[in-house]
């Protein structure tokens, strides 16, 4: 019975050892890598989200803020007839002299630019985008309710995931015509 001297207190790891180890890094690193994935997804569809929808709340306030200091006997392209209409062309009220209100340029929102896919915002001969992955923009009064405009805006915003892959969401408000 000759022992080894020197085996009986070494510290070397056995092959068992050594692949239950690697299977254990391995394990690790696979969870750490899904959950990177699933972070960068989530981070990638949040994104989208929230464009969409400050390009909905962009396109919501600079129409108010011009609508509502028109009035409907400035609107020229929507009648009060209940059709959806793709632009809206009107005058915005600059000041009042001797109680009567004097119309500043004539403003118009439509949809346009190079691809098409954005709003438009023209006063005078100057035109300006303000939101941009709007895909459709639809505008209505009621007969019944003429000072009142309805607009429905449409954008769509691309996630990065994929060519393919998009949020599309909507946004419908009313705009009060003061004047």
């Amino acid at each position: 019975m000759s022992t080894c001297v020197g085996l009986k207190n070494s510290r070397a790891m056995t092959m068992v050892e050594a692949v239950l180890s690697l299977s254990f890094f391995g394990i690790v690193l696979g969870v750490s890598f899904m959950l990177c994935h699933v972070g960068w997804d989530s981070w990638l569809t949040n994104s989208a989200r929230v464009n969409m929808a400050e390009n909905l709340r962009r396109v919501e306030s600079w129409m108010k803020i011009d609508l509502n200091q028109s009035g409907a006997v400035t609107l020229t392209d929507v009648p009060a007839d209940g059709t959806w209409y793709h632009t809206i062309t009107f005058k915005r009220a600059d000041s009042i002299v001797d109680g009567a209100i004097v119309w500043g340029d004539t403003m118009s929102y439509a949809l346009g630019g190079s691809d098409g896919h954005r709003l438009i915002r023209t006063k005078g001969s100057v035109s300006n985008p303000v939101s941009q992955n709007i895909v459709g923009f639809d505008v209505r009064r009621e007969v019944a309710s003429p000072n009142i405009v309805q607009v429905h805006v449409t954008t769509r915003e691309k996630t990065g995931r994929s060519a393919d892959e998009a949020y599309e969401g909507s946004l419908d408000f009313i705009i009060l015509m003061h004047n």
